[in-house]
């Protein structure tokens, strides 16, 4: 049987947005220090008076813009693997699939870290890539929740529907 092209091409966005991501997070890793410094204070420029709003004051702002950026990309890419994982390249395997997709998750933090290690000023860290991983983690906690919770949505508004047209037949048969 030959798959049908535009289904085929459609489950492939999930993989192609996710390879995309990766670049874009490799391609942040290949700023040399001076520029990923300079982007990082453009941020705290914006988010320290906003914090001092609030009551909060932190004295190492940069360090937490750059370091919340770094979970912020990895969750995000924790979401695209997890839809990536249920479609294409890696639904092609079956059950190595979902093996396929960790391995992939957790490749792309410590190939991360490995490019920073040539890039000057900047440096691979563990402590980055336990950061990265946090991210990971969340992104697909979240969008696990955001699944089940359309699932059951899903779900319980099939269970409306059945019962209304069960009544419905009911009352025609009378």
């Amino acid at each position: 049987m030959i798959p049908n092209t535009k289904q085929h091409m459609l489950a492939s966005v999930p993989f192609i947005l996710l390879l995309l991501w990766t670049l874009f997070i490799w391609g942040n890793s290949l700023v040399i220090g001076e520029a990923s410094t300079a982007q990082s204070n453009r941020v705290v420029e914006y988010a320290v008076p906003l914090l001092n709003f609030v009551g909060l004051q932190w004295s190492n702002a940069t360090f937490i813009v750059r370091k919340f950026a770094h979970f912020l990309e990895y969750s995000v890419l924790g979401v695209l693997g997890l839809v990536a994982s249920r479609h294409f390249i890696f639904q092609r395997y079956k059950c190595h699939g979902r093996l396929l997709a960790v391995m992939y998750l957790l490749a792309v933090p410590c190939i991360d870290e490995t490019i920073q290690l040539f890039v000057p000023g900047r440096e691979g860290s563990l402590r980055d890539i336990c950061i990265d991983l946090s991210g990971i983690a969340f992104g697909v906690f979240l969008a696990l929740v955001v699944r089940f919770t359309y699932l059951n949505t899903c779900s319980k508004q099939a269970q409306l529907n059945l019962k209304h047209k069960t009544k419905c037949s009911d009352e025609v048969r009378k």
